[in-house]
């Protein structure tokens, strides 16, 4: 269009002085006529010719034209199959990569791009090339570790016939979470007053301990375990008396079963593989050792009284609802029914911790009852023991107990000090120690402290409240006196029971632990 022909433009025959005229009253518009000059008339039958208005200048529209791609004529392999194939029977993530790029090598085919389609399609076989090695390498092994499972259950179903079964390491026999015996059985025990007898390869014979029926328990070796069961009795003579009598009718005596040196050793190469023990071994890391600190500050987690034993300290039997352990499990998921007992996840430091201190049995000065509670001192807070140790762990509070006579007395229970080391105890003052509970806090880097002769916490005048500060010279020697300060601004002393020089190492390593990984570590 003519940009002189725009609105705000007026045409060339324009005149301005006829502005008022047009501006005063006309005559009115003459009568409609049908077919007004000018215009030709039109019928359905007849066209109306095309063409301009006169005095009006034509413009040429010119069409919009569109060019579309042809397909290639030999279009490049999209090898979409293949892609599908690799993702739902070999490799899932390489498999969807594949098929993404299958799918653009298609769609360069139809739009006629050879150079991406190529491209595409290149990435999409190596792609899959890659993922179908995954899924063979992934396939054979498998078959292989099935292989070697299904034949380690095929040795084993012979024992499983005479009711021999292999146990996870634990606590099992020691504590009596060796199962139930028969009703029958039990009964008959029961009814008879038998003293019922057990051989066991573990490492307590106590009476009950395998089992409340089981009075006289003796301690074997596995082969002698299984013999005792063979014959069915512990009344016989192995030298003279047959276990059995084979198919044949032919005695079988022990000699004929027992295990030569060569057997065992055979059994020793397959299945105690070094290679296990230094995989994990190598992956531990030493620290240079410290000189002892001494104890700053310390807040008392318990204040006990005589004879607490290792049953009031270790985690033992079934994991109450109401415990802090059972919070824990309960957050991971588990249901009340799948607890369990401490027993049975002794391999898990953050369930064991959580059960240390938490015998419903326990009485501690602090609360003047039995509860496996305490108070957080800071606030007067009552909780449970974990939960407080775990708040003056968050604090970088260091931690004592008060304790009176005989504190860990009972069985030489492990988690009666690998527990308070995980609470954050750093040391026990005590009237004196069970010998072998003594010995495990030292090795678990913990300092037994006892009082002097005729001193106690009565007579100190201790109510468990005070902040407690140990001076630990920086040398030391077995059954040494150490000042103990508080912040009262008394000042008392108590003997450091490490009793012997290996004593003192182990503590100077931080326990029995550490030391032997720093000397594995130096061979």
């Amino acid at each position: 269009m003519d940009p002189s022909q725009s609105f705000n433009h007026p045409p060339e025959a324009y005149n301005s002085s006829e502005k008022t005229v047009m501006l005063q009253p006309v005559a009115p518009p003459p009568a409609y006529q049908h077919n007004p000059a000018g215009y030709p008339p039109s019928f359905p039958s007849q066209s109306v010719p095309q063409g301009p208005y006169p005095g009006q200048s034509v413009v040429a529209v010119q069409p919009a034209v569109f060019v579309t791609a042809a397909p290639l004529a030999n279009p490049v392999p999209d090898y979409l199959g293949y892609s599908i194939f690799t993702m739902l029977c070999c490799c899932l993530p390489l498999g969807i990569a594949a098929l993404v790029f299958s799918c653009s090598t298609r769609d360069a085919n139809y739009s006629g791009r050879r150079e991406l389609a190529e491209r595409n399609s290149k990435t999409a076989r190596t792609l899959n090339h890659v993922g179908v090695g995954v899924g063979l390498i992934s396939l054979v092994a498998f078959i292989i570790y099935y292989v070697m499972v299904l034949n380690e259950i095929n040795k084993m179903t012979s024992q499983y016939q005479y009711s021999f079964e292999v146990v996870g390491y634990g606590c099992m026999t020691c504590i009596g979470n060796s199962g139930p015996l028969p009703e029958q059985v039990v009964e008959a025990i029961t009814q008879g007053d038998l003293v019922a007898a057990g051989v066991l390869s573990g490492n307590r014979n106590f009476e009950g301990r395998v089992h409340p029926n089981t009075r006289a328990n003796y301690l074997a070796s596995p082969p002698l375990v299984i013999a005792y069961a063979i014959a069915g009795t512990v009344r016989i003579d192995f030298e003279k008396e047959p276990l059995a009598v084979n198919a044949q009718g032919k005695e079988v005596f022990l000699r004929d079963i027992w295990p030569t040196r060569e057997e065992i050793q055979a059994v020793e190469r397959q299945f105690v593989i070094p290679a296990m023990f230094k995989e994990v071994y190598e992956k531990v890391e030493t620290r240079e050792l410290q000189t002892p600190k001494s104890i700053t500050d310390a807040y008392v987690l318990l204040n006990l009284g005589d004879s607490v034993t290792t049953d009031h300290i270790s985690p033992a039997g079934n994991i109450a609802r109401n415990s802090s352990a059972a919070r824990y499990l309960t957050s991971r998921g588990l249901t009340p029914r799948e607890f369990n007992s401490y027993g049975s996840r002794r391999g898990n430091d953050a369930v064991m911790a959580r059960g240390t201190f938490a015998n419903i049995r326990l009485f501690n000065k602090f609360i003047n009852k039995q509860a496996p509670s305490t108070i957080y001192l800071p606030t007067g807070e009552t909780m449970d023991v974990f939960d407080a140790a775990e708040k003056y762990q968050q604090a970088a509070h260091p931690l004592l107990i008060l304790a009176g006579k005989e504190y860990g007395s009972g069985s030489s229970r492990d988690w009666a000090a690998k527990g308070p080391f995980l609470l954050g105890i750093k040391a026990v003052l005590a009237e004196s120690y069970e010998r072998i509970h003594r010995s495990n806090l030292v090795g678990m880097g913990i300092i037994p402290l006892e009082y002097l002769p005729g001193d106690n916490a009565e007579s100190l005048g201790l109510t468990g409240r005070e902040r407690y500060t140990v001076i630990i010279p920086p040398q030391l020697t077995p059954r040494m006196t150490v000042d103990i300060k508080l912040d009262t601004g008394k000042t008392f002393q108590a003997k450091m029971r490490f009793d012997t020089d290996v004593e003192l190492t182990y503590f100077h390593h931080g326990g029995i632990l550490n030391y032997m990984i720093r000397k594995m570590s130096e061979n």
